[in-house]
């Protein structure tokens, strides 16, 4: 993501969106297993807080004690404690591919959630298996995931581009797995059981975000790209040209100007059945 857009992004958060991160959680929330016992949740992720205070902090049982919500980029942390502060959220920049993070804070979450954040992650195996690091025996994680998009399509043609190919060489590490696979449920489940974790409830839904035109289209793009803050000059080319293949690649434009983005939504909820701790070499 553009280090540089946490305000933008908090605008142009989509109604299909939220709506989706507000069912998806409800469900997964209600399938948990809560007791009186004080649990300590954590959110990565969070980006600029609203989904963390706005969502989560609201379906959490008075049980939860605390949420700790990490998100890779200070700037997004910053937003968040100006814009969505409370008393059980404790925003810190964190990533959860960071081993030695992981190993700081072993065992100390009985619930894990994450929304769409690791979309720009292909080691989901990595992933996986730092949270089962995180995670306490018989702990759980929600996550939704963008599995596949035009915009992955758009990265991988832009890499092989001479203009951009300079700015893109880790491009790979910025799409998720599921960009190359043929069934996203089964490989995913796969995955997951190697890394410790049933799962216990698994979709793929194809969703289409609205944009009223492409200005906002192409504001969205900006805000969701990890490689414009790489390209010293021409970012605004940059842009237009990852509209162009979005457009080649899937995404349409309506005879009133809007533009639809297609996708394929994985949401999940996993239970920790393994502990990885001594198996996995950190």
């Amino acid at each position: 993501m553009n280090p540089h857009e946490a305000s933008t992004y908090s605008q142009l958060k989509l109604d299909e969106q939220i709506k989706l991160i507000q069912r998806v959680y409800s469900s997964h929330v209600n399938k948990m297993t809560w007791t009186d016992t004080e649990y300590v949740v954590l959110d990565i992720g969070c980006a600029t807080g609203d989904v963390t205070k706005d969502i989560l902090l609201p379906l959490c049982p008075d049980s939860v004690s605390e949420i700790i919500a990490i998100d890779i980029l200070p700037e997004m942390i910053n937003f968040a404690e100006n814009h969505y502060p409370h008393q059980k959220i404790r925003y810190k920049t964190g990533d959860i591919k960071d081993r030695a993070l992981v190993l700081k804070q072993k065992s100390k979450f009985q619930k894990t959630f994450s929304s769409f954040s690791l979309n720009m992650i292909f080691d989901h195996q990595l992933v996986l298996q730092n949270v089962n690091y995180l995670l306490s025996p018989g702990g759980e994680f929600s996550f939704i995931i963008v599995a596949t998009g035009p915009q992955y399509k758009a990265y991988e043609e832009l890499a092989r581009s001479t203009t951009w190919e300079p700015y893109m060489k880790d491009w790979k590490n910025f799409i998720t797995p599921m960009h190359y696979w043929q069934e996203i449920e089964t490989e995913y489940k796969t995955l997951a059981s190697k890394c410790g974790f049933a799962i216990n409830d698994i979709s793929v839904e194809s969703l289409t975000f609205g944009f009223p035109g492409p200005s906002k289209f192409k504001s969205f793009l900006n805000t969701i790209s990890p490689f414009v803050s790489k390209i010293p000059d021409d970012k605004t080319g940059f842009i237009e040209d990852t509209y162009r293949l979005c457009l080649k690649h899937g995404a349409y434009q309506n005879p009133d100007g809007s533009i639809q983005l297609p996708l394929k939504i994985l949401s999940a909820l996993a239970t920790k059945f393994m502990d990885l701790s001594d198996r996995v070499s950190f």
